[in-house]
């Protein structure tokens, strides 16, 4: 579930538990996983490598800030 920016279809990839703020003028990402569990997440970036695999534990978040344009998350 996304609550802003271009990435929003994007980020359907994950579940509903999981939550993408997105900060399109810092071209970064917050993701907060309020899942039971742990989860890994990727973060898909356009002209640019997609990011490292990120363990996010449960109720924990993530800062990402990226180098290309961020177009979504997904799964790892």
């Amino acid at each position: 579930m996304t609550t802003a920016g271009p990435a929003a279809a994007a980020a359907s990839g994950v579940g509903k538990c999981v939550k993408a703020t997105w900060h399109p003028s810092n071209n970064s990402v917050n993701i907060v996983n309020n899942c039971k569990k742990a989860i890994k997440v990727q973060i898909a970036e356009r002209f640019w490598p997609d990011s490292d695999c990120y363990t996010i534990r449960a109720r924990g978040e993530l800062h990402y800030k990226g180098t290309g344009q961020l177009t979504g998350i997904k799964y790892c």
